[in-house]
């Protein structure tokens, strides 16, 4: 009996050791185009991919993996404690979804046109969070051009904001 995953470390290594485990098995290999939940994960300058019905067990072997029936409602409904799917309005779509296709090329496989990936709850906040401060700093930089009575003016309406 596979179990569910327990921590968002034991998922990291999972993704991680994600090429392994397909590598195990050609059956594996044949089932990547299939795939519709992708999660990534970040290391230096390279990302990592892998799938939910993988991912989201604990100890998973590619023989038990084959053999059973894994639910990837049950994983995805786990890994969403941890994950979070990116829009594709987000500024790093298209960077996560050209590395999923050099990824799945690799093996001769292009992405499921349904496909979404997820990353990391901490790691988009972090992206969120360097984004209102990238706002916050054009406004200070836009407001040094200002006269006295625009900034005076700025303040005000900032304040009723408030």
């Amino acid at each position: 009996m596979t179990t569910l995953a327990s921590s968002l470390d034991q998922v990291i290594q999972n993704i991680i050791a994600y090429p392994a485990f397909v590598e195990t098995k050609p059956e594996l290999k044949d089932r990547l185009a299939m795939h519709r939940a992708w999660y990534a994960y970040k290391v230096g300058d390279q990302w990592h991919f892998g799938n939910s019905k993988i991912i989201g067990y604990a100890d998973l072997t590619p023989k038990a993996y084959l053999a059973g029936d894994h639910d990837g409602r049950q994983t995805e409904t786990n890994l969403q404690k941890w994950f979070t799917e990116i829009s594709p309005e987000d500024p790093l779509y298209d960077e996560l979804w050209e590395k999923l296709s050099e990824f799945l090329a690799g093996y001769g496989k292009n992405p499921s046109k349904l496909a979404r990936i997820n990353l990391p709850r901490a790691v988009v906040q972090a992206k969120d969070g360097a984004n209102k401060d990238a706002l916050c700093n054009l406004i200070v930089e836009v407001a040094k051009n200002l006269r006295p009575e625009q900034i005076k003016s700025v303040r005000k309406r900032l304040k009723s904001l408030l």
